[in-house]
């Protein structure tokens, strides 16, 4: 009986153990943040779709299988996202003051350390130059995860894009890490974007609808105009321009074809922003997120990301709900 249990308590003590190994855990201490919900995604597939974080007087825990070293995207009440590095195994710990975001600090895994030291660097560093600081830092640590996060936030998901110097730095993590899926998929996707993004026809694309119809490029590319443009509920930004999309609406009718892909992959969720919202064009909510066939076809793995089309060519890209009002003033 003894040697039963014995083995027993064994068997428990391994699976756990087991079990830790392919986990990562985010404990969060926030100040002059009481209660809260915050959201969490992964863009490289750490995780599937997006959860939801409960704070609590500043307090918070997340938990969620890790099989291989990625990044966590922590989606803030002012939907500021903060990079996190998950690894297999390990525990990361969010600390801060949300008044002062630049300033929050994670520590936990090495390549948490390396984002806290680039930050340090910024911290008394002209805005302006930024962007030169950050290809500076990925030039030094192009083995890092760090790196891929850089080029994305610094080079492309921009006002003004600079794809061309994206894809030399891109060129560097790449030959550093060959096996990271991650960067040769944005380097792929870039490859693609630099040459084409404008005075491009809109490329073939499928993909089904948020009520069951099939969605293909079409309508699109015989339209007058057409606006694709990606969104999450979560993201402030991206409901603006789905607010600027429906007064486009409003004002050209089916001279402009539009189409709106949620990247939340919460069809009821999606549903309840169409009704409150008032969008009545075609929307795909796919449940692969950025994976999706659909979203990588039209370059829409950016929240918020639109197209602009004349006649089935791309007239106009952008990421930022400002730019679209100047962009759309181009549909007549």
């Amino acid at each position: 009986m003894k040697h039963f249990l014995l083995l027993l308590v064994l068997a428990l003590v391994l699976t756990a153990c087991g079990s830790r190994k392919n986990q990562f855990v985010i404990e969060g201490s926030l100040q002059n943040l009481d209660q809260a919900q915050l959201y969490i995604y992964s863009p490289d597939g750490v995780k599937d779709g997006i959860d939801t974080i409960q704070v609590a007087h500043g307090k918070f825990s997340y938990r969620t299988a890790c099989v291989t070293p990625g990044t966590l995207m922590l989606v803030l009440p002012n939907n500021t996202q903060q990079p996190i590095f998950a690894q297999p195994g390990k525990k990361a710990k969010v600390s801060g003051d949300v008044t002062r975001l630049k300033e929050l600090r994670v520590t936990g895994t090495e390549e948490n350390k390396l984002m806290n030291a680039f930050r340090e660097r910024l911290k008394d560093e002209d805005p302006l130059r930024e962007q030169g600081e950050a290809g500076k830092f990925i030039e030094e640590n192009p083995q890092s995860l760090v790196a891929i996060y850089l080029i994305e936030h610094y080079y492309i998901q921009v006002k003004n894009p600079n794809y061309r110097r994206a894809l030399q730095l891109l060129g560097m993590v790449c030959s550093k890490q060959p096996d990271n899926q991650r960067a040769k998929q944005l380097r792929q996707r870039l490859s693609y974007v630099a040459n084409a993004d404008t005075n491009k026809k809109l490329p073939v694309f499928y993909g089904e609808s948020i009520d069951g119809t099939t969605i293909t490029e079409s309508p699109f590319v015989s339209a007058d105009y057409a606006v694709i443009a990606s969104f999450a509920p979560w993201s402030a930004t991206s409901m603006d321009i789905q607010k600027r999309m429906r007064n486009l609406h409003r004002k050209f009718g089916d001279r402009v074809q539009l189409l709106s892909v949620c990247i939340d992959g919460n069809t009821t969720r999606c549903k309840q922003v169409m009704q409150r919202d008032t969008i009545t064009w075609k929307v795909s909510c796919p449940g692969e997120l950025i994976e999706a066939p659909l979203v990588k076809a039209l370059d829409l793995m950016s929240i918020p990301a639109y197209i602009i089309a004349k006649k089935g060519t791309i007239i106009k890209r952008g990421f930022d709900a400002r730019d679209f009002d100047k962009d759309s003033e181009l549909i007549q």
